[in-house]
C-alpha cells in the first residue's frame, strides 16, 4: 500500500491532490493518506462532496510555523517512512507582507525539506510558482526549467529559495513544480479577479478594464492537471532517484487578449484594455498601496 503525506491539503492545490488520490483510492490502489493543513476542512468553504473526502484521510490540523508540530506529522504509528511527501504548504497569497512569505515560504519549505531527508521518504514534492523567472529573462518569453530564477517580488524570491531548500536536502528523489496561472474549482486569486471584474461590468454595463498588453503571454494550467502532474511526476522520479525541476502549462499559448476575451464573452461585456500610464502606475505600486489608490 503506498503512503502519502500531504502538506497544505486543505488549500487551492491540495484540495484537487487529495480529490485524485482519494478517485485512485476508491479505484481500487490503496492509499495511505495522511493531510495536514492549518485550517479545518470543515472551515475551508468546500462543497459537501468534498469536505465528506477529508473524513476518508488521516487528517491533521495545527501551526504550519511550528517545526515541532511539523516533525510529528512525520511520525507514524508503524514506525515505516512516507513514500511520498508533497509540500504544497509554501504561501502563494498576494500582498502579504516580507515577514509572512519568510515564515510560510522559506521557513516552512525548509523545515519539511530537511524532515524529508531526515526520514529517508522515497519523493518529496516541491509546489513552487512561475513567478520564480527572473524578470531579466523578458516578461513576453516562454521559460524553460533552465531559465534563471529569481523573481521581482518577495513572493517570488522566497519560493526560489524553496525550490533550493528541497533540492539540496538530501532527499533520494526530489521534483519541483512552476505551475502557470492556474484556475479551477477553489480559485480565489488567480484567474477570479478576473471573473468577478467581469460580474461587475456587467452589473454596471460598462467595458470590463483589464491591465497589461493585449499581446502579453499568460500560460494557465487547470488545477486537476497540476495535481496530475505532481502525481505523475512523483511516481517518474522515485523509479529513477535525483532530482528534476517541472514547468506546468498547457499548450494554449494564452494571451491576454485571447483570456479577456474569452472571459468577456462568458459574461456578455467587452475588455477594455488599459493605457500605458494606468499600467506604469500599477506596476510601480505594490499591491496594499495600489488597492488604496484604487479604493
Amino acid at each position: 500500500m503506498p503512503t502519502c503525506l500531504v502538506f497544505g491539503c486543505a488549500n487551492f492545490y491540495g484540495r484537487a491532490l487529495t480529490q485524485l488520490l482519494c478517485n485512485e483510492r476508491q479505484g481500487g490502489l490503496g492509499w495511505e493518506i495522511r493531510g495536514v493543513d492549518k485550517v479545518l476542512p470543515q472551515l475551508a468553504s468546500f462543497p459537501a462532496p468534498v469536505l465528506a473526502l477529508y473524513s476518508m484521510i488521516d487528517y491533521r490540523m495545527g501551526n504550519l510555523r511550528c517545526a515541532d508540530f511539523l516533525a510529528q506529522a512525520f511520525v507514524r504509528d508503524d514506525g515505516k517512512e512516507w513514500d511520498y511527501v508533497f509540500n504544497f504548504a509554501a504561501e502563494l497569497k498576494f500582498g502579504q507582507s516580507d515577514h509572512v512569505y519568510d515564515q510560510d515560504v522559506r521557513q516552512v519549505s525548509a523545515t519539511i525539506a530537511q524532515l524529508a531527508s531526515k526520514h529517508a521518504v522515497g519523493v518529496l514534492v516541491q509546489l513552487s510558482t512561475a513567478l520564480v523567472f527572473s524578470s531579466s529573462s523578458g516578461s513576453n518569453t516562454a521559460a524553460t526549467e533552465e531559465s534563471a530564477v529569481g523573481g521581482a517580488t518577495v513572493l517570488a524570491r522566497c519560493h526560489a529559495d524553496a525550490e533550493a531548500s528541497a533540492l539540496q536536502a538530501g532527499v533520494a528523489a526530489v521534483v519541483v513544480l512552476r505551475p502557470a496561472l492556474c484556475y479551477g474549482p477553489g480559485d480565489r486569486q488567480n484567474a477570479v479577479p478576473m471573473l468577478i471584474m467581469a460580474q461587475l461590468s456587467r452589473h454596471d454595463a460598462t467595458p470590463m478594464p483589464v491591465l497589461w498588453a493585449k499581446d502579453l503571454r499568460i500560460s494557465t494550467v487547470h488545477v486537476a492537471d497540476v495535481a496530475a502532474a505532481a502525481l505523475a511526476a512523483a511516481r517518474w522520479q522515485k523509479e529513477r532517484l535525483g532530482s528534476s525541476v517541472f514547468n506546468v502549462a498547457d499548450a494554449g499559448d494564452t494571451t491576454n487578449a485571447r483570456l479577456a476575451q474569452a472571459v468577456g464573452a462568458l459574461f456578455g461585456v467587452e475588455p477594455s484594455f488599459q493605457n500605458v500610464a494606468v499600467n506604469f502606475i500599477a506596476k510601480r505600486l505594490d499591491s496594499a498601496d495600489l488597492a488604496e489608490e484604487v479604493n
